[in-house]
């Protein structure tokens, strides 16, 4: 703790002692640039508490006027994100979205502030694909298409990226093909694998359950169907014995353990059958699971990270 304290008062007297002589700034105030600086490299080097606490002293005590308030705010927001605290970011993003949209509505303000604009929703729509809430970044991917058309090729390509990808986590395998198949991509070798991929998976013939539990009426083999042969075998061992048990104890007219054997048996042939069916369903969802956690794991997904106004905020 104390060398953070330390961290932030060196570069707090740096940022003073070289910006204090430069009276324009972005707001036309002195005061709150060094400190914004001072921020931004404190973020920059991963002190991402401590830029938050500087950022947020300087809304707390002297206020920060514009664009400071917006960048300022979108640190905050983006300092919650890489510390992993992604429902606050959101709602961090969110509320700025709004601020930004009003100040956007006066004309002699859009230019000014359309990048950050488009920066604040294409950063909601990745955070929402992170906590994996795939309505609420399909939502927010489709504003971000709808208002920011002439912006970072960057930010377009990976969002189109990570709508397929989002389809794919859904298992919506059609959908994901045919978005596939529209949007346009530079890395060809990573669109035909995802795309043969994707036919192998959708031409894929489920095992049928019902035949599975047919199967089972000899033990064990609606387990084999489904491809698992070890639990097969033991199903099939465990009641040739209590079978054998029960039939041994009746010959011998010992009818207490016939009963015993006999109701042990019925159990696990009842088991059997009904883990037959059961090992058929598992084994259909295997395939898919298995399929899409190997195809996402292909999808580059870049970390959280600021690209189109990185010049604008210094980093």
């Amino acid at each position: 703790m104390k060398k953070n304290i330390l961290v932030i008062s060196i570069l707090i007297i740096f940022n003073i002692l070289i910006y204090k002589a430069n009276a324009q700034t972005l707001d036309g105030t002195i005061d709150n640039y060094p400190y914004f600086q001072t921020a931004v490299k404190l973020y920059s080097n991963g002190y991402y508490t401590e830029a938050r606490m500087l950022l947020l002293t300087m809304f707390y005590t002297n206020g920060i006027s514009q664009p400071f308030n917006i960048y300022s705010r979108f640190l905050v927001a983006m300092s919650y994100a890489k510390e992993s605290k992604i429902p606050r970011a959101i709602r961090n993003l969110e509320n700025l979205k709004k601020d930004i949209e009003t100040e956007m509505r006066t004309g002699e303000n859009f230019n000014k502030y359309y990048k950050i604009f488009c920066e604040v929703n294409y950063q909601i729509a990745k955070l929402y694909f992170f906590e994996k809430k795939i309505d609420s970044f399909i939502e927010a991917k489709e504003y971000f298409d709808s208002e920011c058309l002439f912006l970072n090729k960057t930010m377009k390509d990976e969002l189109n990226l990570l709508e397929i990808a989002s389809l794919i986590y859904e298992m919506r395998w059609k959908d994901a093909l045919d978005n596939l198949n529209y949007q346009k991509f530079s890395n060809r070798q990573l669109k035909n694998y995802i795309s043969s991929r994707l036919v192998e998976i959708q031409n894929h013939r489920d095992k049928s359950p019902l035949f599975g539990g047919i199967l089972s009426i000899i033990p064990g083999l609606g387990h084999i169907y489904a491809g698992r042969f070890n639990d097969g075998l033991r199903s099939f061992l465990f009641n040739i014995a209590f079978s054998g048990l029960t039939a041994y104890t009746a010959i011998k007219k010992e009818y207490i353990f016939t009963s015993i054997f006999g109701l042990i048996e019925l159990v696990l042939y009842t088991s059997n059958i009904y883990g037959g069916i059961d090992a058929v369903n598992q084994a259909n969802a295997l395939y898919y699971t298995k399929n899409r956690d190997d195809i996402l794991k292909k999808i580059p997904i870049s970390r959280i990270h600021i690209i189109s106004v990185r010049k604008e905020i210094g980093l």
